[in-house]
């Protein structure tokens, strides 16, 4: 039995957030993303370690804060840092969604990324609270 598609006969729109990454999380743009960038599985950063790509200087650190995550942009797309560092640690792209265990967005240090289903992951969020 093969591997099946999660997006196969979606349309995008109807798409959730994983299944639209998955759209542009191919081999080729993980070797392309090795090329230029550097992770650091101990602090969850990821550096640029070419010029050619955007960067100011080698070293400089990828991506901006956008509601509680990192993103990043690479050829006009828009990435979760978390899953390009998922990425890189593990030479592949997630099968699920990324998780934050300590629910920390920008916590991007591999033991605090696991990949799992969405159910799972919304167990791991915290209690909505009413505003008054």
């Amino acid at each position: 039995m093969g591997i099946t598609d999660p997006t196969r006969g979606i349309r995008e729109e109807f798409m959730n957030n994983t299944q639209k990454a998955k759209l542009f999380e191919t081999e080729e743009l993980l070797q392309s993303l090795n090329k230029f960038l550097s992770y650091d599985s101990s602090t969850g950063n990821i550096s640029f370690t070419d010029t050619r790509f955007g960067a100011v200087e080698i070293g400089q650190i990828v991506g901006y804060n956008d509601r509680g995550y990192i993103r990043m942009y690479h050829r006009g797309r828009q990435f979760m840092v978390h899953r390009v560092a998922w990425s890189l640690y593990y030479n592949k792209w997630p099968e699920h969604t990324i998780d934050h265990i300590n629910r920390d967005g920008t916590d991007n240090r591999i033991d605090n990324l696991r990949d799992v289903p969405q159910q799972v992951n919304n167990n791991n969020k915290s209690k909505y609270k009413k505003r008054s």
